[in-house]
C-alpha cells in the first residue's frame, strides 16, 4: 500500500502559522481572556470572536467563564477539536487543539456590536488627512465618564 505521507521536522511544523489555525505554542494560565476562532454552538453562544475567561484545565477541555454579554458570568467548557487548513501550504496541516488565541486586544471589526464600559484605546494619527478620524462615534461606550483621550 503506497502513503502519500510526507515527513516533516517537527521543528518546522511548530513554526507554521497558518491563518485561522491556532498557533502551535499556546500557553495559557487562569485569568487569561481568550478568542473562540470557529463556531462550536451558535446557540449556546460559542461562536467566532466570543472572549471568554480561563478558569480550570483538564486533559482535554478548557474551563471558561463569558466575560460580557446576556451569558455573562455563565462557565462552559470548550473541548479540544481537530483543525484542518491548507491555506497558503503546499499540503494539509492538522492539529488538535483547543480553538483559542489569546485575547489582550481586539480589532475594530471582532468588537463591533459590543459594548463595553472600559476601553483604553491607542490611536495613532499620522499626517493631515488623519485628523479627527481617531474615533467615530463615542457614543459605543456605556459610561461617557469613562471616555477619556490622552
Amino acid at each position: 500500500m503506497r502513503s502519500n505521507a510526507i515527513e516533516f521536522q517537527q521543528e518546522f511544523l511548530r513554526k507554521l502559522d497558518p491563518p485561522g489555525m491556532p498557533p502551535h505554542d499556546l500557553r495559557l494560565e487562569k485569568g487569561a481572556i481568550v478568542m473562540l476562532l470557529c463556531n462550536l454552538d451558535v446557540s449556546a453562544g460559542l461562536c467566532n470572536g466570543t472572549r471568554p475567561i480561563v478558569e480550570n484545565f483538564g486533559r482535554h477541555t478548557l474551563g471558561c467563564r463569558f466575560a460580557c454579554g446576556e451569558r455573562r458570568g455563565r462557565y462552559v467548557l470548550l473541548p479540544l477539536i481537530d483543525n484542518y487548513t491548507d491555506k497558503g501550504l503546499s499540503f494539509r496541516c492538522k492539529r488538535t487543539q483547543f480553538p483559542v488565541r489569546l485575547a489582550f486586544s481586539l480589532s475594530i471589526n471582532k468588537a463591533q456590536g459590543q459594548s463595553f464600559d472600559r476601553v483604553p484605546a491607542i490611536f495613532s494619527l499620522v499626517g493631515e488627512r488623519d485628523h479627527g478620524r481617531g474615533l467615530s462615534n463615542p457614543s459605543h461606550f456605556t459610561r461617557l465618564a469613562y471616555f477619556s483621550v490622552l
